[in-house]
């Protein structure tokens, strides 16, 4: 054999044993060090009203900030034990105690230990003794400690006398009317309680109110099932009316013969009478769960089903990849090999589980690329996974060629997320340089990824002195005690870390408006306009790009005797509501329109809407052109398991606020400015309360409260009686 040849094929053979073993050193590494996501595990408790199931409450592994844990009210008699229900899935109590607190924590009211449990099957039923110190019209805090192999593990609810407001009645009431609304024989007996109103769409059911037409009410011709059974919560509970929400997952047969998935969130604000129940407010949020089985993908776009036309999602310039989040889900589609990967899911496999479908969580888009690798950020209660009970924020990375999960940085917080996701929901982003930037404590973070230090880039912000980027990478500020006096506007680059500033012509002050994708917009005004109540009518409004550390104004807006009130952007187009001084004070002068370039022809999968018969308005994430799909093949992720911890704690006082709206079931709202709050709170018909979550005001109470002030100082706001 000629030597050269026989060399060549020993280092053939060398080449392939050695790519072999280290193929499998490889693949033995990566099996080792990824795991499915665990299965859900922590009991859920309900409560008993008159044999009805309502409250859903799930754990918490660690003491919350329970001043702050004001989900659901649970109703209770006097001199009569409150009766509890826990599904433990299988698992064993080993015992409960709990404690009933003032909703400030100061004052202990009652306590149990060693509270008696009778099994029945996967259910264990506890009765509470609720004592004889219980106030009428006073809410409380119950904290329940249930033990379970060797874990304690912490549930919250506010309790509250029932004392003849009615709130048996309305729940028999809600949980009624959402029955006979899926029931067609029995429909007709709803018409009483709408108000059918022509401005109302009847052409989805997505959101559905008492103004819809009664059809709609019935879901239309669409032929729903109930999956699970509908949960009902107490949120608001006064003499006035009571607050509801159902909850629960329906389906539908869809084309294919299988079942397309609903979460059903319906809101009843409800008020008892002597003869009759009065509805005073119904709306019902309806949003598609997409599944592997039910996904609908084409060649034009991915119908995405009934659900809210604000969709996170990422789609790059070629629109290969597409990446996307449905119902606290996260999801990404390769055009050209025709996958469809579950990037991450705190839903279990089965869907309809409550642990899985407790939705109390968000997530995130960062970044993505085009090879479909994500950095997304997961925040609020995690239902199931390595931080089970847990509450907090997840910075994660999706690595497309490995199909793995990373999680860089997990931070706890102990309140709740709907106090938190008012805090951190403004800007999030992860630089080049491997850093988290994030709002919180009116502050703008960055957490180094690699070091875990935490440096405030941004301080003193408030509501309207800064906007963000679309894609989270530019800051405009102000200081936010000169959010209507400053002489300069701060445009800081979070990939950079540097910032510049661009100066307000002579006699000005200058403001950020927002942003029309990456460029800035933002305000010029007068001192000497500053009048008729109005404290920063622009005279003119101003379009720039910020990159690379410099202003290049793209486009102005300026009109004599023409004045800017407030503008809004929507798809590119900047709409402005003008006024015009005359007579002595501001009149409205109607509105424009800017029209910020031209959008750039790519082919990035955009938000879209189709129709059907059935299902009436569906979302599609929809291509520019159409193009041959394949087989769509499916896959789920795998989590890296983290070597070492990768939590980092911060001061929880950072995600709380002043004043908190509550409405339909929710905060809708976070605030310092008690203003803003009532206003918020008027025209939601909800409530206002500050951090101890005592009552500022009430819309039921308005009238009562009038002994309340408010004061407005630049820059603020306080409450007084």
């Amino acid at each position: 054999m000629n030597k050269k040849l026989k060399k060549a094929l020993i280092l053939a053979g060398v080449f392939v044993v050695a790519l072999i073993v280290f193929s499998r050193l490889t693949n033995h590494e990566v099996k080792d060090m990824t795991a499915d996501m665990p299965e859900a595990s922590l009991p859920v408790i309900v409560g008993e009203v008159n044999g009805m199931t309502v409250n859903e409450m799930h754990g918490h592994i660690q003491q919350m900030d329970a001043s702050v844990m004001r989900d659901n009210i649970l109703p209770v008699r006097a001199g009569q034990p409150l009766s509890l229900q826990i599904n433990a899935y299988g698992g064993k109590i080993d015992g409960i105690s709990y404690e009933i607190r003032s909703l400030d924590m100061e004052r202990l009211v009652e306590e149990g230990k060693d509270v008696v449990l009778s099994e029945e099957g996967d259910i264990w039923k506890a009765e509470l003794e609720t004592g004889e110190l219980l106030e009428k019209d006073t809410e409380y805090m119950l904290i329940l400690n249930l033990e379970q192999d060797g874990q304690n593990i912490y549930y919250y609810t506010r309790i509250m006398l029932e004392d003849g407001n009615g709130v048996e009645q309305s729940l028999e009431f809600a949980m009624n009317f959402h029955e006979t609304a899926l029931d067609e024989g029995q429909l007709s007996e709803l018409s009483r309680y709408l108000e059918p109103s022509s401005s109302a769409d009847n052409t989805t059911l997505q959101k559905v109110t008492i103004e819809n037409s009664l059809s709609q009410i019935g879901w239309g011709s669409l032929d729903v099932q109930q999956e699970t059974q509908p949960v009902a919560s107490v949120k608001e509970l006064n003499d006035s009316y009571t607050v509801i929400v159902i909850s629960g997952i329906v389906s539908s047969e869809n084309e294919d013969g299988g079942k397309d998935y609903y979460d059903v969130e319906e809101y009843y604000r409800i008020r008892p009478g002597e003869e009759r129940m009065f509805l005073l407010n119904f709306e019902r949020d309806v949003n598609e769960i997409i599944t592997e089985d039910s996904v609908r993908i084409s060649g034009e776009s991915i119908n995405l089903g009934i659900r809210s036309a604000h969709v996170d999602y990422w789609s790059g310039e070629t629109g290969n990849v597409v990446c996307f989040v449905q119902e606290g889900d996260l999801w990404s589609y390769n055009r050209d090999s025709s996958q469809l990967t579950k990037v991450y899911s705190l839903r279990g496999d089965e869907v309809t589980d409550a642990r899985g479908a407790y939705n109390e969580h968000n997530i995130r888009i960062i970044n993505a690329d085009e090879m479909g690798s994500v950095d997304f950020i997961v925040y609020g209660y995690m239902n199931r996974g390595y931080h089970e009970g847990s509450t907090g924020i997840s910075v994660c990375h999706y690595d497309s060629v490995t199909n793995t999960v990373e999680e860089w940085l997990f931070i706890p917080s102990d309140v709740p997320y709907q106090v938190m996701k008012e805090k951190i929901d403004q800007l999030m982003y992860i630089s080049n340089d491997n850093i988290f930037y994030f709002t919180v404590g009116n502050a703008v973070h960055g957490i180094n990824l690699d070091t875990k230090e935490d440096t405030v880039i941004i301080n003193e912000l408030k509501d309207g002195a800064y906007h963000v980027s679309d894609n989270g990478r530019y800051v405009a500020w102000v200081r936010g005690d000169q959010i209507n006096t400053s002489e300069e506007l701060n445009i800081t680059d979070l990939d950079t870390g540097k910032t510049f500033q661009i100066q307000a012509e002579e006699g000005s002050y200058i403001r950020p408006l927002g942003f029309s994708e990456n460029d800035c917009i933002y305000g010029l005004c007068r001192g000497n306009d500053k009048k008729d109540g109005q404290k920063f009518p622009m005279y003119a409004v101003r379009i720039a790009s910020v990159a690379d550390g410099q202003e290049t104004v793209e486009k102005s807006y300026e009109k004599e005797n023409i004045y800017v009130r407030s503008i809004r952007v929507s798809e590119g187009t900047i709409y402005l509501n003008l006024m015009r001084y005359e007579d002595g004070g501001y009149q409205n002068a109607g509105q424009d329109t800017i029209t910020n370039r031209d959008m750039e022809e790519s082919q990035r999968a955009r938000i879209s809407t189709v129709k059907s018969q059935d299902k009436q308005t569906q979302v599609v994430l929809e291509w520019p052109q159409s193009e041959d799909t394949g087989r769509i093949s499916e896959r789920t992720t795998k989590l890296i398991i983290p070597e070492s911890s990768i939590e980092m704690k911060m001061d929880s006082d950072l995600f709380t606020s002043s004043y908190y709206v509550y409405a339909k079931g929710e905060i809708v709202l976070a605030t310092d400015n008690v203003r803003q709050a009532v206003s918020a709170a008027d025209s939601n018909m909800g409530v206002v309360v500050d951090g101890s979550m005592d009552y500022i005001w009430e819309r039921a109470k308005a009238d009562s409260r009038s002994a309340v002030s408010i004061s407005d100082p630049e820059g603020g706001s306080s409450v007084s009686r």
